[in-house]
């Protein structure tokens, strides 16, 4: 049965790649602070991506736009999808993983509480209208008690009650 050379070189070149790999992975990979993806944050300069500190074992941001967190994690999660974590950064990505769904949930829940307060806020809107609403009624209501008296009469209380609700807010 004839081989077709093409087809050898082919097998050949594959069984040297999963060697090669196979080297790589027991070789330990020097840790890189650079992303191994496309990311835009790569033609950041560094001053852009300051801005983290750490206290205790907490990191918090301060002013930035999240890049140095984001590349940090990007190169881990490319080490990971190539098989080539470091001990030392598979338990540091777990815990960027953690971070990530601590502020997603302080997110979430931050989310409800604001929609409860808008909620409530447009509840007490609702309130006040309705209620402005039978104060204007009610003044109404006593000018026209006052017409049926004199014809051009105004009801006092209801003069107080218009000149209230056209003044300007008071200042708290």
């Amino acid at each position: 049965m004839p081989t077709d050379p093409a087809r050898e070189i082919v097998k050949a070149v594959d069984r040297l790649t999963t060697q090669v790999r196979r080297l790589a992975d027991t070789m330990t990979t020097p840790v890189t602070t650079e992303p191994t993806t496309g990311s835009a944050a790569l033609c950041q300069p560094a001053t852009a991506r300051a801005g983290r500190y750490t206290h205790g074992k907490r990191h918090h941001r301060v002013d930035d736009d999240g890049a140095a967190y984001r590349d940090a994690l990007l190169v881990l999660l490319s080490r990971a999808a190539r098989g080539v974590l470091t001990p030392d950064e598979g338990p540091l990505l777990r815990q960027h993983v953690e971070h990530l769904l601590r502020d997603r949930d302080q997110l979430a829940a931050r989310v409800t509480t604001l929609k409860h307060v808008a909620r409530s806020n447009r509840d007490h809107h609702h309130s006040a209208a309705r209620a402005l609403e039978r104060v204007q009624a009610l003044a109404d209501r006593l000018d026209a008690d006052a017409r049926s008296i004199a014809p051009d009469a105004v009801h006092p209380v209801a003069a107080h009650i218009r000149a209230a609700l056209n003044a300007p807010p008071a200042e708290a």
